[in-house]
């Protein structure tokens, strides 16, 4: 094969995908399509070259379907989250955790708290057990200390809680 032909063909192969009409067009989410065989009679749709395609963006605005009242805020804050950086992405979502992560804490000293005063309003005898594993019972006036702990804590754990 010769240069010569070897050009022929490879300006053929180049002239033939630049000349190839493709069909663009919007869904009603606004996605953008983009393919060699045209859409449905009913949609809109612009005939362009791989050419025109290259020189364009391929990535128009996007239209937003409507939407309800109620979920206008929804939509307004994930707009916003995508206009954050990925950085602000993740620290929201880490901001998410955290909450979900305090609320299960929350949950557990109040049934914890609950708990312990049930077990000290009790007659019978309560007691401690401190890091070694040493066991103390309780006197009238630690008991009373301690069901005054438990009930602020109920007070502070409990409020979401019925």
């Amino acid at each position: 094969m010769t240069k010569a032909t070897a050009l022929l063909i490879f300006l053929f192969c180049c002239f033939d995908l630049t000349a190839q009409e493709y069909y663009r067009w919007t869904d009603a989410n606004g996605q953008l399509h983009i393919s060699q065989s045209p859409p449905a009679k009913s949609v809109q749709y612009e005939v362009v070259t791989l050419q025109q395609l290259s020189k364009q963006q391929l990535h128009k605005p996007r239209v937003e379907p409507p939407v309800s009242a109620s979920a206008a805020s929804a939509v307004a804050q994930q707009a916003a989250s995508q206009n954050s950086s990925p950085l602000d992405q993740q620290v929201e979502q880490l901001n998410k955790k955290a909450e979900v992560l305090q609320q299960q804490l929350d949950n557990q000293r109040c049934l914890s708290a609950q708990k312990n005063k049930a077990a000290l309003e009790r007659q019978a005898p309560v007691y401690t057990t401190d890091s070694t594993g040493k066991q103390t019972f309780l006197d009238d006036d630690q008991r009373a200390i301690q069901l005054a702990v438990a009930e602020e804590d109920i007070s502070r754990f409990c409020q979401s809680n019925p």
